[in-house]
């Protein structure tokens, strides 16, 4: 079973309560992993309106009750873990939405962590194990998406009176995070202490105007792996920046539950890695060079394909070829587009051999 670095976060500080010891960067970073959890097993009925996390794990803890909406899932023990610390066990998960529409392309949940009786963070669970997840992911490139809309109606509606609130997620989440909270009028963005976005992408000049993020530029925080390539799509120029070392290479680093935590923050890593700084430069190269409507059809074409045959999950199609599927997808778009194509089936091959990977993606910057 995987373990996580979590789980000595919560040896070393979950015995302590929050008014022991107060909220940090780790805590923002549990929160956003919590939004991945699928309280549907707590909220059947209208009746259950919030709930203690360390009686969630009672019944979440049932057969088959257990899920974590991530790519690959797991982490069983770390999520027990948590939920039953007194750190985490005390407090109460509120306000827990849930949307998935193939009509609308929509993957959608959040929750509230109510931390004190002043202080709520705010989670919203980025992209789960769906294709039409991972496709509102790339719709991002060109449109706004049903779930940013979802996400500022959501944000507006929880927040109460006297509260102050700490809002984030993870990857989608962090982004929807971001739009939310650059929705808010001016009374209700005072009620804002801190807004996070962990490997989060920014905002396509088609979707949002990034000067709406001005007035929280001192309250931004973006923690990204050293292998970041989600986070620095659309990267904003507001907030703190963290980059942290990871236990894993390429990708997988997108994973939270990997990231390596020294006492109340992070270990800091000494920079992007090499590769993960190739490919940002090449989707950075290919949005520039391509207007939104060949974005659209590229994105359709794709995931039409990845969908034919009834597959729901990235599981299902995996087995398949992933990188076969957009290759052949690709094969009548420009020649901007095949080049990105080129670049990202070059750095999966580089991940594949790491010792090999620091020199080649060096040797492409000269």
């Amino acid at each position: 079973m995987k373990k996580s670095p979590m789980e000595t976060y919560i040896r070393w500080r979950g015995d302590l309560s929050f008014s022991q010891a107060g909220f940090n960067d780790v805590d923002n970073l549990i929160f956003s992993a919590l939004s991945y959890l699928d309280f549907s097993p707590v909220f059947t009925d209208e009746k259950t309106t919030e709930m203690k996390l360390k009686d969630c794990a009672d019944i979440i803890e049932q057969p088959g009750a257990y899920r974590l909406k991530t790519l690959e899932g797991g982490y069983e023990d770390t999520v027990k873990t948590i939920l039953r610390s007194r750190r985490f066990g005390e407090i109460a998960v509120r306000e827990y939405c849930e949307i998935f529409s193939e009509e609308d392309q929509t993957q959608f949940s959040a929750c509230e962590f109510v931390i004190d009786g002043r202080t709520s963070y705010v989670s919203f669970r980025g992209t789960d194990n769906t294709i039409i997840g991972w496709k509102e992911d790339f719709i991002l490139s060109y449109s706004l998406i049903s779930s940013q809309k979802y996400a500022e109606e959501y944000l507006k509606k929880v927040m109460r009176p006297l509260r102050k609130y700490y809002v984030g997620g993870h990857s989608k989440g962090g982004n929807l995070a971001l739009f939310a909270c650059a929705m808010l009028d001016a009374k209700k963005r005072k009620k804002l202490i801190k807004v996070y976005a962990n490997d989060s992408p920014g905002f396509s000049p088609e979707v949002l105007d990034i000067r709406l993020l001005e007035p929280l530029a001192d309250r931004i925080v973006r923690i990204n792996p050293a292998f970041c390539v989600i986070g620095r799509i659309f990267e904003i120029p507001y907030g703190r920046t963290e980059i942290v070392d990871v236990n894993e290479s390429g990708l997988l680093q997108h994973d939270l539950f990997l990231w390596k935590l020294m006492g109340t923050g992070y270990e800091d890593a000494e920079g992007y890695d090499k590769v993960s700084d190739w490919v940002s430069r090449s989707i950075k190269e290919w949005i520039e060079n391509i207007d939104p409507a060949e974005r659209r059809i590229f994105v359709d074409d794709v995931f039409n394909t990845l969908s034919a045959g009834g597959a729901v999950t990235v599981q299902e199609i995996t087995g398949k070829g992933l990188m076969k599927v957009i290759t052949t997808a690709y094969s009548g778009t420009s020649d901007t587009t095949k080049k990105l194509i080129k670049d990202l089936v070059s750095a999966a091959a580089l991940q594949a051999a790491p010792e090999k990977a620091g020199q080649q993606a060096a040797d492409r910057e000269k």
